[in-house]
């Protein structure tokens, strides 16, 4: 498993705010997200990231708790709180279990490695007094062309695993009634120029040569988006809810 704190560099964290800016991920998952709030909540984000998901929904609930491991990621959401002008979200900087957390009425988990892990999870769901929500992105078997990429620079096949059996296994055997929706959304990463694109697919893949291969294998495949390009990615999330009042 990678960890967060080194994996999310400022760069990364800056393409993906620029992602966040450009795409409908955060508005599709906040439209089924949204109607399960109440004003008076208090939620806690774990695995927030660049505040996708945090920012947004402190506009709509008491006061927001953002766990994030990153220095990186956890900068870029300050400065996305600034710019929105929200005053009531808290930063922990921190993984999960590294820092005290109170117990929240609202409880959300967007693409983090705990939900494939049973027992944290378990102590994860522990810490809502009213709902838990998950959020879970299934895979794109191509993702950044890794899948045309790897055999020609690493000499391997990419393989992608996501396996979903332990979360179900856990809410089904605790007798939980959750709810499950797909939502469909587009991820597009937009670039100001070929030069940029080169960056990413380099810092993403650990790279220091290849910028001639990649720039003349990305000027094929990225789309044109005004005087810049722009890698298109359509996907779906898996949106999990759950009210908080059983006893695991």
């Amino acid at each position: 498993m990678k960890d967060p704190k080194k994996f999310w560099t400022k760069k990364k964290a800056q393409w993906y705010m620029k992602a966040i800016e450009s795409c409908n991920y955060q508005q599709k998952i906040i439209s089924v997200i949204g109607p399960l709030l109440k004003p008076e909540d208090i939620l806690l984000d774990i695995g927030a990231g660049v505040g996708a998901f945090s920012v947004p929904l402190a506009k709509r609930v008491k006061r927001v708790t953002a766990l994030e491991p990153s220095p990186a990621m956890a900068e870029e959401l300050k400065n996305y709180a600034k710019k929105e002008g929200v005053s009531n979200i808290t930063i922990l900087q921190g993984l999960w279990g590294e820092v005290s957390v109170e117990p929240h009425d609202v409880v959300l988990i967007a693409n983090t490695p705990i939900v494939k892990n049973r027992e944290a999870l378990n102590a994860v769901i522990k810490k809502a007094t009213r709902i838990v929500i998950l959020v879970i992105s299934l895979p794109e078997e191509n993702k950044f062309f890794f899948k045309e990429l790897y055999p020609i620079i690493f000499k391997r096949e990419y393989t992608l695993k996501i396996d979903l059996k332990e979360v179900f296994s856990l809410l089904d055997d605790s007798k939980i009634k959750y709810n499950v929706k797909e939502v469909k959304y587009n991820f597009d990463q937009p670039f100001d120029n070929l030069e940029e694109a080169v960056e990413f697919w380099k810092e993403y893949m650990v790279l220091e040569n290849y910028e001639n291969f990649l720039k003349k294998f990305l000027e094929k495949r990225l789309e044109k988006d005004g005087d810049g390009f722009r890698y298109p990615l359509k996907n779906s999330a898996l949106v999990i809810w759950f009210s908080q009042t059983f006893k695991l």
